[in-house]
């Protein structure tokens, strides 16, 4: 009856989840073009994006010290709550008077509603991994990723065709309706209410994220596979802001843009079904030097690739690998750390990825400009091949998975003084 019960909860967060994620990817399509549609400028629709990234990157530590101390069901329903509100307050104003001041309503409603996206995420995670025994959260963690993909691509898909059809009010206040029912799905479910640390509410929150920070850099494994982390999130920027050269170059360049595209999200959807599966019986860190290295060689292929099949299909392959990477690095995470550091250590990652996202994509953009885009892939692979040689090299990163490397991870941090 329990396991039934668990799995009915696990059904529930996992609908939940993908309601709001689909609701989100329409949401932030809607607002991006109509920033761009107000005056034609891409510097508008940039400016959506650069809102959202300075959300994350204020708010993903915050998220993380109240995934670890509060009510994680009242938290998730309470930002979600508000999201309905800043949703229908934004439907209002469109239906009122669409005309005015698009591109601040758009910024200001798209910072808003990834402030309290990003406020829960942390909280998604330690919750998902209570959810999942562990021998089943890698498989568990894989299909939702697949799942999250699929309901991202359509709600992007199916953005423009509301936006056709119904015009921007009536597809806002779809939207809202969306979240509504993931809200009602996560307060049907069962999931555990009880803070993993019983913290008093006058505790200071500024502490509590040191405390997260000194436990992220005094667990070896912790530290360097952040470190890998970072490297490749530099090269995967400067692949990001390629990728519209690189179709240009082959062709056809809003086509082969969208192909390009559909590549990248096939590859992450395939190994989100089975790339769970995979990870289970790894049973090395080594994996993440092999994976890191298959990324820096599907990089290059696709630097010197002049055929469209060809790096459609390195693209493909190394949307998979990532993926992959992320799987296990999840894992790991959810598994092998302290239940009472999970969402500060998760809050700081995401944190720490969106403060360096910008800066590379800047630097990138200039770099690509000077030696050309290609040249500029080139590069960016170098960063992947030394994140890889860190974790041939690392003898924290080589043991993670093994059982007696989770036995000194549990010593080291009860050794920890914070």
């Amino acid at each position: 009856m329990s396991q039934k019960l668990n799995n009915t909860n696990l059904l529930l967060f996992l609908g939940s989840n993908i309601s709001v994620t689909f609701g989100l990817s329409m949401f932030t399509i809607i607002m991006t073009w109509l920033a761009y549609n107000g005056r034609g400028s891409l510097m508008d629709s940039a400016f959506v994006s650069i809102a959202m990234m300075v959300a994350q990157l204020l708010i993903a530590p915050i998220g993380g010290v109240i995934a670890d101390r509060s009510n994680r069901k009242k938290v998730i329903v309470l930002c979600r709550l508000l999201s309905c509100v800043v949703i229908f307050i934004v439907f209002l104003h469109f239906y009122i008077n669409g005309k005015l001041g698009i591109v601040i309503v758009s910024m200001v409603a798209t910072f808003l509603l990834t402030i309290l996206s990003t406020l829960s995420g942390p909280v998604q995670s330690t919750i998902l991994r209570e959810l999942v025994e562990k021998e089943k959260f890698s498989s568990v963690y894989g299909n939702f990723i697949a799942l999250s993909g699929v309901s991202r691509l359509v709600g992007q898909g199916i953005a423009g065709f509301l936006l056709a059809w119904i015009g921007t009010s009536w597809s806002l206040l779809t939207i809202f309706v969306v979240f509504i029912f993931g809200v009602l799905l996560i307060q049907f479910s069962k999931i555990s209410t009880k803070p993993v640390n019983n913290y008093s509410e006058s505790s200071s929150k500024l502490r509590e994220l040191k405390e997260g920070w000194n436990y992220l850099i005094n667990i070896p494994y912790l530290k360097w596979l952040l470190i890998t982390a970072c490297l490749t999130n530099v090269s995967h920027s400067s692949l990001t802001i390629a990728a519209p050269a690189i179709a240009k170059e082959l062709g056809n360049g809003p086509q082969t843009f969208s192909l390009l595209t559909m590549s990248l999200v096939f590859g992450g959807l395939v190994c989100g079904v089975i790339g769970g599966r995979m990870t289970k019986k790894i049973k090395t860190g080594l994996a993440f030097g092999y994976l890191n290295l298959l990324t820096g060689l599907f990089t290059i292929i696709i630097a010197f690739s002049h055929s469209l099949i060809l790096t459609c299909a390195a693209v493909f392959f190394l949307s998979f690998v990532i993926t992959m990477d992320d799987i296990m690095y999840e894992s790991i995470v959810m598994l092998l750390t302290d239940s009472r550091y999970r969402g500060r250590i998760k809050g700081l990652q995401v944190s720490i990825a969106m403060l360096l996202m910008p800066f590379a994509m800047l630097l990138g953009g200039y770099v690509g400009d000077l030696i050309g885009v290609r040249n500029l892939i080139v590069i960016s692979s170098a960063c992947v091949f030394l994140a890889a040689i860190i974790c041939f090299t690392n003898k924290h990163v080589r043991s993670v998975y093994s059982g007696h490397y989770e036995h000194a991870v549990k010593n080291e941090t009860m050794q920890i003084k914070l």
